[in-house]
C-alpha cells in the first residue's frame, strides 16, 4: 500500500512537469519587445538622369539589428497606387533605374523592424528629357575652361572629341610623349593636344572625367554600338571622314562621334600612322594587368573589343551620366 502511494505521488509530479511548460508556452513574453523603429532622418535627390535617379537616405549613423530593413518606394502617383521599391542601407545612396524620361516621380524612404513601418516625407523629381538623336551641343570643363563638342547618339550624350584634360597635380615626370608608364601610376601622353587630346594610361583614365561625365562602361560602349546597328557596322558610322589614312572611303561619321586615329603610347614609343584609334573602357581584366578598350581601324568597318596592358596610353571619350 505504501509503495502504491509513493508511485502515485511520483506519477502526479511527472504529469505536472510535463504540463507546466505547455500551460505557459502560449503566454506572450513582454519583457523583450521588438526593437524600436528609428526616428526618420531625411532623404533627398542626389542626381537625375533620363532614365534613372539617385536618392540619398539618412536614418542616422548607428548599428541597427539585422532584422531592420530600409528602402525607398516610388511611383508616378503621389498616392503610390502602383509603387515600386528598392532596398538600401540606413545611410547612403540608392539608385532608381529603368525610369521613364521626362516623367515626374514621387518617392519616400521607409524603415521597418519586420512588424512596424515608418515613412519619411514625400519628395519628387522629374527625369530629364531625351534629346533628339544627332543633337549637338557643347560642354565646358570647369577645371580648365576647355570647351568640348557633344552629340546625342540614341539615348546617350557623348563628347564628340577626345578628352584633353591634364590635372594640375600631374608632375612633369608623368606628362609627355616620351614618358614611360608604370603599373599603378597615372601617366599622361601628349603629342598633339589640339587634334587628339591626351593619351591616358588606364590608371589615369579612371580619374580624369569631369563632373557629370564618366569613363564609358562595357554597357555604355555596347549601347552605343547597338544604337548604330551593332559592332560589325558601327565603326564606319563613328569614324571621322578626314584624318584617317586610306582606305577610309566608307567612313560616314553619320553618328557625329567624329573618331580620329589618335594612336597609342606603348612601351616602345608612340604609335600613330593615322590608321587606328583606341579608347579605354572602365573594366579591367580580372586578375590581370590588362584592361578592356574599343578599337577602330581605317581598313575595318567594325568596332573591336580588345584588351591591353593598363600602362599603355589610349584616348578617352567621356559619356554623360
Amino acid at each position: 500500500m505504501k509503495k502504491m502511494k509513493t508511485f502515485n505521488i511520483l506519477l502526479n509530479r511527472s504529469i505536472l512537469l510535463i504540463l507546466f511548460p505547455l500551460i505557459f508556452s502560449g503566454c506572450k513574453d513582454d519583457t523583450n519587445p521588438p526593437s524600436e523603429i528609428p526616428v526618420f532622418g531625411k532623404s533627398s535627390v542626389s542626381s537625375i538622369g533620363n532614365f534613372k535617379a539617385s536618392i540619398y537616405v539618412d536614418f542616422g549613423y548607428k548599428l541597427y539589428p539585422y532584422s531592420f530593413k530600409f528602402g525607398v518606394i516610388y511611383d508616378v502617383s503621389p498616392n503610390f497606387t502602383d509603387l515600386s521599391s528598392v532596398s538600401c542601407y540606413n545611410q547612403g545612396t540608392t539608385n532608381l533605374v529603368n525610369l521613364k524620361a521626362a516623367t515626374t516621380y514621387y518617392y519616400k524612404a521607409y524603415a521597418t523592424n519586420g512588424i512596424d513601418y515608418v515613412y519619411g516625407d514625400v519628395g519628387s523629381f522629374t527625369t530629364q528629357t531625351v534629346p533628339v538623336n544627332g543633337t549637338t551641343g557643347t560642354f565646358t570643363d570647369s577645371r580648365d575652361g576647355h570647351i568640348y563638342k557633344t552629340v546625342q547618339i540614341g539615348t546617350q550624350t557623348w563628347m564628340a572629341e577626345n578628352l584633353a584634360y591634364l590635372p594640375v597635380s600631374a608632375s612633369p615626370a608623368t606628362v609627355g610623349a616620351e614618358q614611360t608608364g608604370k603599373a599603378g601610376l597615372p601617366f599622361y601622353y601628349v603629342y598633339d593636344l589640339a587634334k587628339y587630346g591626351v593619351l591616358y594610361n588606364w590608371y589615369a583614365a579612371l580619374t580624369v572625367a569631369p563632373a557629370g561625365w564618366h569613363l564609358p562602361t562595357v554597357d555604355d560602349w555596347t549601347t552605343l554600338s547597338n544604337s548604330l546597328g551593332g559592332d560589325l557596322v558601327s565603326g564606319d558610322k563613328m569614324k571621322s571622314t578626314f584624318g584617317w589614312v586610306s582606305p577610309n572611303t566608307v567612313a560616314s561619321n553619320s553618328s557625329g562621334f567624329t573618331a580620329l586615329p589618335g594612336g597609342y603610347r606603348y612601351f616602345s614609343g608612340l604609335g600613330n600612322d593615322g590608321s587606328f584609334g583606341f579608347w579605354w573602357c572602365d573594366l579591367g581584366v580580372s586578375g590581370k594587368i590588362f584592361a578592356w578598350h574599343r578599337a577602330l581601324y581605317s581598313n575595318h568597318s567594325d568596332i573591336i573589343w580588345d584588351y591591353l596592358d593598363k600602362s599603355v596610353g589610349f584616348s578617352v571619350r567621356c559619356v554623360k551620366d
